[in-house]
């Protein structure tokens, strides 16, 4: 599809890949699959290896008229390994010429469905942030029980740190499920911008700030840094609740509360960097 949108109407395509015939003789593990063969090479991973017939319907799919399909053979020459000369006269590639058409088959149904597919993912960006302020409006009213209520003694610091525990892990999940269904929608506009657009969701040539510049732009993941926002606030509810059950129940010593105090200062700087490295964006 990049082919296409880069070519000019009635400009010529030569297009060439390895024959199924030939991998299927000296390739091993050679197993048959709806569109050709797959098969094992001598170095490297399995391969696959498809009919003519599937490449002349893709390509006529991503509008290119097939006007000449021929078998390259392997030449009777003494420079080739014995390997290749053995089978002289065997369809070593298969060579396809096709010639841009003037306009894509079914353009009109891939322009609605790239149209559809681009406004379910700006409904699921705008549904990640309304969800995120919905949950956080829950946290902080949970986080304010619990600073009213820490030292009455009534143990509803207890209630509230549970009740915060609950709503952060909801959020975070649910960040989760938003992140599932927006690069569900993102990759559709990929697949059919190629019929309409052309690649326009794809940074070939991404900037790269100096490693000094604060204040310049980053590729980070917005959606990935609340992500791991919700991930730390479930992490704080859930040190607050083992604060208050063993406040209540257990009689720890100080000590052992400023020497948590102090892990919890090295653990947030250490994923504040853990967050920050793996939350580069993608396109």
């Amino acid at each position: 599809m990049d082919l296409f949108s880069s070519m000019s109407e009635g400009a010529e395509l030569v297009f060439l890949v390895p024959s199924m015939a030939w991998a299927d003789y000296m390739y091993y593990d050679v197993r048959h699959v709806a569109s050709g063969i797959t098969a094992q090479p001598r170095y490297g991973e399995r391969q696959y290896f498809r009919t003519p017939e599937w490449y002349i319907s893709i390509l006529m799919k991503c509008g290119f008229e097939v006007s000449l399909y021929q078998e390259v053979m392997i030449p009777n020459d003494d420079r080739l390994e014995d390997r290749y000369r053995t089978r002289a006269g065997t369809a070593l590639f298969s060579a396809f010429i096709a010639k841009r058409a003037k306009v894509l088959p079914n353009a009109e149904s891939m322009q609605k469905a790239f149209e559809v597919a681009h406004d379910n993912r700006k409904l699921e960006i705008q549904l990640f942030w309304q969800r995120s302020l919905f949950f956080w409006g829950f946290v902080a009213t949970a986080l304010v029980g619990y600073v009213k209520t820490a030292g009455s003694g009534t143990g509803l610091n207890v209630v509230f740190s549970l009740f915060g525990l609950v709503c952060s892990i909801v959020w975070s999940a649910g960040n989760r499920g938003s992140k599932y269904w927006q690069e569900y929608w993102e990759e559709k506009v990929t697949l059919f911008q190629h019929y309409t657009t052309g690649n326009i969701f794809f940074d070939r040539n991404p900037k790269t700030p100096s490693m000094f510049d604060n204040f310049a732009a980053r590729r980070l993941s917005v959606s990935k840094l609340t992500m791991a926002l919700s991930d730390y606030v479930v992490f704080l509810w859930l040190a607050l609740c083992v604060h208050s059950l063993a406040g209540r129940f257990l009689q720890v010593p100080a000590e052992y509360l400023d020497a948590g105090i102090f892990g919890l200062v090295f653990l947030t700087l250490g994923y504040c960097l853990y967050f920050l490295w793996k939350s580069k964006s993608e396109d």
